[in-house]
């Protein structure tokens, strides 16, 4: 590894602590204050002198197939250099699945894939009584093309809502709508937490992974409570696609059947999580699920192919109206950092009533490029850490970005035993943040990961630079929804539906 002190950084030490050096805008969140976990679905064992990992039945997430297994090992080295390596035990002492997915890419004979739910997307399309609405997530359209030889970093948004018109979705929107009121909440959130705990030891965390979510209530339960109750941008639109969307289109939301097209397999059991689904919560909704099924770009992929769709030549298309636009803040979700910049951009906003200003020069992929900022400072480096400092105008505060767990060692240790003090991280499960998504397409070779996530970054970039909007607090439709349906940030009615139990 890279010496803290090295300024001669590899690209591959610069992907890993590149999380704010590559803001442009963006934000994410998942959360729980109070976190019931799902069951723990993997244990280490040898055989013929390999290790692997053994998924069980109850894995909402992902399945093995124990015929196709080669024992070569590549699963459970990943899972112990992520976490175990680390100093990371479980509270059973042993390797436990938080779901992301990444066994999956390691694994060479694909004996190890995501739960497949094809079949019941195909199901709910053959339904004259449902309503089908899918939601696609900004990594997807930068990596779906992958899956048809197309160039890697390849941004096929249009295609995507062409190829989803073709299966017969009723209406296709953008996930970037959730994510920017993931960012209005989490930014008010933020700076309650400034105002309330800025004696904590512990800074606010971002909740929009749920791989780092389960991580936490796995491995380190002392930073659970300080993990924002924010909902992660995808469940974000699935609680409003059954009461704002609906209500505005005259939909009955009985009716409606939600599906997340993502790039994560930890997707699929965050939307069965206790407390997540409050919506059912609601008198009138009972017994509903805020998002119904959650794909990933590699099932999406498949039932294209076999579909026989032309993914390639289709024609450009566009978004649904309502909830079918986000920021370009929005947008840099897909990538490690872009939750941190967007929250705040919008709670520098908050306090300030001005846009932050911009402007940083840094080296990505052998050339110099000028992202946005708020107060430039140089890289340090804490194990694999990106950090920095922010001025909000009359108060400076210490943020940070993580990507993978195995990087969140060296934060805890300089916040638990060198009494380092900050205010905000945002932690990914996987490199790259959602861009190397267990649930994206599959490397010809897995020395090429890295390579795929600088060329699905670029793609994101793009999306952000073309954004109309490119700040969360600017976008015209999520103020509309707040005026005729949320209230305001953190108000009663937007924690009853936008943020976890």
């Amino acid at each position: 590894m890279t010496d803290k002190n090295d300024s001669n950084l590899s690209r591959r030490d610069l992907l890993r602590i590149g999380g704010l050096a590559l803001l442009a805008t963006g934000c994410s969140n998942y959360s729980n204050a109070q976190i019931t976990p799902l069951p723990t679905t993997i244990r280490p064992i040898r055989e013929s002198g390999m290790a692997h990992v053994i998924i069980t039945a109850d894995n909402p997430s992902l399945v093995r197939d124990r015929a196709h297994c080669t024992r070569c090992g590549q699963c459970h080295n990943y899972c112990y250099r992520s976490m175990t390596a680390h100093g990371f035990r479980s509270s059973e002492g042993r390797m436990s699945c938080i779901y992301c997915g990444q066994c999956s890419i390691q694994c060479k004979p694909r004996s190890i894939t995501e739960r497949s739910e094809i079949a019941e997307f195909q199901a709910a399309l053959a339904d004259p009584d449902k309503i089908v609405i899918t939601t696609v997530a900004p990594a997807v359209r930068v990596a779906l093309g992958e899956m048809f030889q197309m160039p890697p970093g390849s941004f096929v948004e249009d295609k995507t809502v062409a190829a989803l018109k073709q299966l017969g979705c009723d209406y296709i929107l953008d996930t970037t709508f959730g994510a920017d009121l993931t960012i209005m909440e989490e930014a008010s959130e933020l700076l309650h937490h400034l105002e309330r705990d800025s004696g904590s030891k512990y800074p606010l965390f971002t909740s929009c992974c749920p791989a780092w979510v389960r991580f936490a209530e796995l491995f380190t339960p002392q930073l659970v409570p300080h993990i924002s109750t924010t909902k992660s941008p995808i469940l974000m639109q699935g609680a409003s696609i059954k009461t704002y969307f609906a209500q505005q289109n005259g939909l009955d939301p009985k009716r409606i059947f939600n599906v997340a097209i993502a790039p994560c397999t930890a997707k699929k059991a965050e939307i069965k999580r206790p407390g997540s689904n409050t919506l059912t919560d609601q008198p009138g909704f009972e017994g509903l699920s805020e998002v119904d099924l959650v794909l990933t770009v590699r099932e999406l992929g498949r039932l294209l192919q076999e579909t026989n769709v032309d993914f390639p030549n289709l024609p450009n298309s566009s978004f649904d109206s309502l909830m079918g636009r986000g920021s370009g803040g929005a947008m840099a979700f897909g990538r490690s950092g872009g939750v941190m910049e967007s929250a705040l951009r919008t709670a520098y906003y908050l306090v300030n009533k001005e846009n932050a200003p911009l402007q940083k020069d840094v080296e990505m992929r052998g050339e110099v490029r000028t992202v946005n900022w708020v107060n430039p400072m140089p890289f340090q480096l804490i194990a694999g850490v990106r950090q920095d400092t922010v001025d909000f105008g009359g108060r400076t505060i210490r943020v940070a970005v993580v990507e993978t767990p195995g990087s969140l060692r060296g934060l805890l240790d300089a916040i638990e035993h060198d009494g380092e003090r900050f205010d905000f991280v945002e932690v990914m499960a996987c490199q790259g943040g959602c861009l190397g998504g267990g649930g994206q397409p599959y490397p010809e070779q897995l020395g090429d990961i890295l390579e795929l996530i600088y060329d699905r970054r670029d793609a994101v970039q793009l999306g952000v630079d073309g954004s109309a909007v490119r700040l969360s607090h600017e976008n015209a439709e999520v103020a509309l929804a707040y005026r005729e349906f949320f209230g305001e940030p953190l108000g009663e009615k937007a924690k009853m539906l936008l943020h976890c139990r």
